[in-house]
């Protein structure tokens, strides 16, 4: 049956769907940055990765999606024709342009498909696509703290922090912008007052980062 009927039908989308876009060049601190929804055993999976360039741990994070979002995902990229997407022309100026590469399954269809700097196609449906699923996988995990690569490495650590409820994090009297689980954070060595708001209240804690290592923590805020 195909996807958008099933879909109307009220059936779950098939075993092994997926939908992976990465962006492998350009101007950019990153040498690989992943975005990918999984749908396996009625469940699905959102991943965000970035390697970056002479940093040898990556940055990874991933979060469970309602299936009603993953659902209407699918249904964007099969209404934008992505399945019937082909490698795009190259731009005449695309020096230091990102490339994406898409791969895309859905319904047991397959397509795989690279374009360099989407918005400087003729067709926009490539910008389109590339915007879907980037925005989509980026609002279900939220944005990727940056790891620096140009300083000595022993001038920054890493913070990993969970909290019990979820929880707004604070560094230093700065709003991170992030919410708990935060992996990978950066920060120079040294101490930093953390602050964590959430539901249940607000806590500070301070902590201390050691230079190329990471520092884990757990807050219970109830």
């Amino acid at each position: 049956m195909p996807y958008l009927a099933a879909l109307l039908a009220g059936s779950a989308p098939a075993d092994g769907t997926f939908v992976s876009l990465r962006m492998t060049g350009g101007f950019t601190p990153y040498r690989l940055v992943h975005w990918e929804v999984l749908w396996r055993k009625r469940v699905a999976v959102a991943n965000h990765y970035c390697a970056l360039v002479n940093v040898d741990e990556a940055l990874t994070d991933m979060r469970l999606v309602p299936t009603d979002e993953f659902e209407a995902l699918l249904a964007g990229l099969l209404g934008d024709g992505a399945l019937e997407l082909r490698d795009a022309p190259a731009p005449k100026v695309h020096v230091g342009a990102q490339t994406f590469e898409v791969e895309l399954v859905i319904d047991g269809r397959s397509n795989v498909f690279k374009v360099t700097e989407p918005e400087a196609q003729d067709d926009p449906t490539y910008a389109r696509v590339v915007d879907r699923i980037e925005r989509f996988v980026t609002d279900a995990v939220g944005p990727m703290p940056f790891k620096n690569a140009f300083f000595d490495a022993g001038a920054f650590g890493f913070l990993n922090i969970t909290a019990v409820p979820v929880s707004r994090l604070f560094v230093d009297g700065r709003d991170t912008g992030l919410d708990t689980p935060v992996y990978g954070y950066e920060l120079p060595k040294g101490s930093h007052v953390l602050r964590l708001v959430g539901e249940a209240g607000e806590r500070e804690h301070t902590v201390k980062i050691e230079g190329g290592m990471t520092t884990i923590l757990h807050m219970d805020l109830r």
